[in-house]
């Protein structure tokens, strides 16, 4: 059977509720009709496990299936009435990391699928982030996994105004793309391939010793790095010198 279809036969026959209360309890949890017209969070779930790659691995499968576990425990309602779900994300990591110790999942798995349900709201800001933090994100080894579920999840997701989510999709598909054109070498290189570290810093900036100046400057460094203001050591030199 689909992956759907033995979720809702799970559901049907009553062992969701023994093996995963915490999906089991997403019935009947209602959610937004402008962003999720297909129905209660259940039915969001059963929908974005439809819209799963063909052959995922398990990491992606289990975050697709546990991603909106926080829903049922931070749903809120405004004044107007509007639903919302302030903080869901890391509630549903909270709520799955101890799932899956429960069922015991190695430390890593768990790490991994619990990153994944944390940041899965994360990708619809993609083209509005600073490029810094899009280029740290987009450089995380999981990040093929959490674009892959943010697909799922809006194809899962039935919007008032689908003409909105498709855009929304297309922009994302645009920066991520464009992360994948670009050569490995550029997309992988850090500061120590430019030659600069700990010691570099001391050096340029008269330090005797490292410390908590030493952190903060590689830290700032970093930054502008990212954002491709920084090519080799004479740029960082020149930007330790210009910010010290």
């Amino acid at each position: 059977p689909s992956r759907d279809s033995a979720l809702k036969d799970l559901e049907d026959y009553g062992l969701l509720e023994i093996w995963l209360p915490e999906v089991a309890h997403c019935r009947g949890v209602e959610q937004p009709p402008r962003w999720h017209s297909e129905g209660d969070v259940m039915e969001h779930l059963l929908s974005v496990m439809k819209h799963l790659p063909r052959k995922p691995d398990s990491a992606l499968v289990w975050a697709a299936l546990l991603h909106d576990i926080g829903k049922p425990e931070t749903a809120g309602r405004d004044k107007d009435g509007s639903i919302h779900f302030f903080g869901h994300a890391e509630a549903g990591a909270r709520l799955a990391s101890k799932v899956l110790k429960r069922l015991r999942f190695s430390r890593r798995e768990s790490e991994d699928i619990t990153w994944l349900i944390q940041f899965h709201m994360v990708f619809i800001q993609l083209a509005r982030m600073r490029p810094a933090k899009r280029e740290a994100l987009l450089r995380q080894p999981l990040a093929p996994h959490l674009h892959a579920l943010f697909v799922a999840d809006s194809r899962g997701s039935r919007y008032e105004n689908e003409s909105a989510k498709e855009k929304q999709m297309a922009e994302v598909d645009e920066v991520w793309l464009e992360f994948w054109r670009r050569p490995a070498a550029e997309r992988e290189k850090t500061l120590k391939d430019i030659g600069v570290d700990g010691n570099f810093v001391m050096e340029v900036l008269g330090l005797a010793q490292g410390g908590p100046a030493v952190r903060v400057a590689l830290e700032r460094l970093n930054i502008v790095f990212l954002e491709g203001k920084i090519k080799n050591r004479e740029d960082a030199t020149d930007w330790l010198k210009a910010n010290r």
